[in-house]
């Protein structure tokens, strides 16, 4: 990549997109409070860390691509990471909105199901109302079909 040509910016940036269904703080606590009981994480839990992770100032390398621009000069080779968290930014950025077109597509599709779904329920009682329906008239027509033939042989018993 040449250094003079410039890197596209995204069309939204990552503070201007909100999510459209966020959990409340709650119902992210009790989330997290599960995890923790199946990775059996409890207060006691002491986690070491190894000198392998840490630079000769002391200094993590992750914690080194966080600092300043002018910390960052100072420190040496972190400097060389702002291009490189640009891009990864920019690449975080392109992936969040393909995220957003998948849950589009997703929330489409749902949305497609469910109205399906709505509509077979409705023809399922539409269905169950004629049938119904159909069993009364057919119960009175065999009432009234009963009636005809007894009508003949009461008037005979009358006489």
């Amino acid at each position: 990549m040449n250094s003079n040509e410039k890197i596209p910016t995204p069309e939204e940036s990552l503070e201007t997109i909100v999510a459209d269904d966020t959990e409340s703080v709650d119902d992210f606590i009790r989330e997290l409070e599960a995890k923790e009981k199946d990775l059996h994480i409890t207060a006691d839990l002491k986690i070491e860390i190894a000198d392998s992770e840490f630079d000769s100032d002391g200094v993590p390398d992750f914690a080194m691509q966080d600092l300043s621009p002018a910390a960052a000069a100072k420190n040496g080779p972190a400097s060389v990471a702002a291009p490189a968290t640009k891009v990864r930014n920019f690449e975080l950025e392109n992936e969040v909105a393909a995220l957003k077109v998948r849950v589009i597509q997703l929330k489409a599709e749902r949305n497609d199901i469910q109205e399906k779904s709505d509509r077979r329920v409705k023809d399922f009682e539409s269905y169950r109302y004629r049938m119904d329906r159909e069993r009364r008239s057919a119960f009175i027509d065999q009432i009234a079909n009963l009636a005809q033939q007894m009508l003949p042989v009461l008037d005979n018993l009358n006489r």
